[in-house]
């Protein structure tokens, strides 16, 4: 927590005084999430002067802070009403993520999601930090918009689109645990999904992010609950909405981590809506694995199965989870695990950089394909090239299959080879023995 309280430090700069009126709702909201009890009050906000200290609130001024002491890298993300950057600190030359939300018409800043999730995140780490929560630095308002300063991840879920069991295995234990986290300070996310799940190269961890739907765990009565991406939306949401059945919002969590678990096993986007939406929340079982090219093990299908339950008390909570003893992977194996995961990615990052260099290169040497539209020969010569990349390519895939299966064929063939053996000993016989006795006829005659 040091280098998180020293990389804060220096990004503050103009702290603000807050009125009293607000230190009375800060203490308010405060004491509800310490004692577990429902609130009244819609925005979470940090407890203490230290960490109002950190998230700091300053409206609109002059000179823009976040063009003065950020530099935009690229764009990393985009939703509704935010996007998010990619941004270098000019004073500690750190990479972060700002995700940038404007107001909508009507709407005050100082009480909308975007404050609600800043004020989730700076609570979560003012008590402890998470490896797998995405780590809160900084906010604040400046020309009609909300900024919020996070660490940045290199990528989402959806980066990659097949995933190994092991590789499966390692995401259930990190997410469970950020759930497991975020539950036991009576909070949930309510918008989990592979978007919003990220994976941090330099620290090998899976993380949460997006907090803007997240709220307490108590659901008070007759109240409205707002659930993230349809897709992923728990049954009992629908129930509650129509006849105010009793819902645990722990359980919704669960039930849209499974979801998400489950599109990474079947390599397919769930359906928003018709008759195959409401046939997975009847509940699956392991034939709705039997069309995925990866085989996984019964234990993952069953965990899954669970996770996606129709009712809320079948479902178990991230720390009965991650008391299975399937989820049980040793430190170093998971560190190894993730290394070599991180390898491929960047080998097959690097193999497609290559390929779009020659690609630039086959543009210079030949022309666009405006500039040689009618030249024949120089088509033919592509196209021939193309087909010798194509066959060498193919040649190469049945080279590394024959290579996987060599040593089960050298196998094959010396069983085979005795087989022979054997069978040829055996004719010499048989001919001995009939040769034996026509001589011993001839002499009897």
């Amino acid at each position: 927590m040091s280098d998180t309280n020293s990389r804060a430090a220096r990004l503050n700069i103009n702290p603000i005084s807050t009125a009293n009126q607000n230190v009375q709702i800060l203490k308010k909201l405060a004491l509800s999430i310490n004692s577990g009890q429902p609130s009244s009050i819609r925005a979470l906000s940090a407890p203490n002067a230290a960490q109002n200290n950190r998230m700091q609130l300053e409206i609109e001024s002059k000179e823009s802070k976040y063009s003065s002491m950020y530099e935009e890298l690229a764009k990393i993300g985009q939703g509704n009403f935010a996007i998010v950057f990619k941004c270098r600190n000019t004073l500690d030359q750190s990479i972060y993520a700002i995700k940038k939300t404007k107001a909508q018409p009507k709407q005050n800043l100082e009480t909308s999601d975007a404050r609600q999730e800043a004020c989730i995140l700076a609570n979560l780490f003012s008590k402890s930090d998470t490896k797998h929560i995405v780590q809160y630095y900084n906010c604040w308002i400046e020309q009609n918009q909300f900024y919020l300063v996070m660490e940045y991840c290199d990528y989402s879920l959806k980066h990659q689109k097949q995933y190994q069991e092991w590789e499966i295995k390692i995401i259930l234990k990190h997410i469970l645990e950020g759930l497991r986290f975020l539950h036991s300070k009576n909070l949930v996310h309510m918008d989990i999904k592979p978007e919003n799940i990220l994976f941090k190269k330099k620290d090998l961890s899976f993380k949460i992010a997006d907090f803007g739907l997240s709220r307490l765990q108590f659901v008070k009565e007759d109240e409205d609950i707002r659930d993230g991406d349809q897709r992923y939306t728990a049954p009992e949401i629908m129930e509650y909405m129509n006849f105010g059945t009793p819902i645990d919002l722990q359980k919704v969590d669960i039930f849209a981590f499974g979801c998400t678990i489950f599109e990474l096993m079947i390599q397919e986007e769930l359906p928003k809506s018709d008759a195959q939406y409401h046939e997975l929340r009847k509940g699956i079982s392991k034939r709705n694995f039997k069309d995925v090219g990866i085989q996984y093990s019964d234990s993952l299908i069953e965990i899954v199965c669970q996770m996606m339950a129709p009712k809320q008390k079948d479902r178990p909570t991230a720390e009965q989870l991650l008391n299975n003893t399937y989820l049980f992977v040793p430190e170093e194996n998971e560190l190894r695990f993730l290394e070599n995961s991180n390898q491929l990615l960047f080998q097959e990052k690097q193999w497609n950089q290559q390929k779009e260099l020659r690609e630039s290169q086959r543009r210079k040497t030949f022309g666009s394909n405006w500039e040689f539209r009618g030249k024949q020969g120089v088509k033919n010569r592509v196209q021939v090239k193309n087909e010798r990349i194509r066959q060498e390519t193919e040649r190469r895939q049945r080279m590394s299959r024959m290579d996987c299966f060599q040593t089960e064929e050298e196998q094959n063939s010396k069983i085979l080879r005795s087989g022979y053996e054997v069978c040829e000993k055996q004719d010499s016989v048989e001919q001995c023995i009939k040769y034996e006795c026509q001589n011993s006829r001839n002499k009897s005659a």
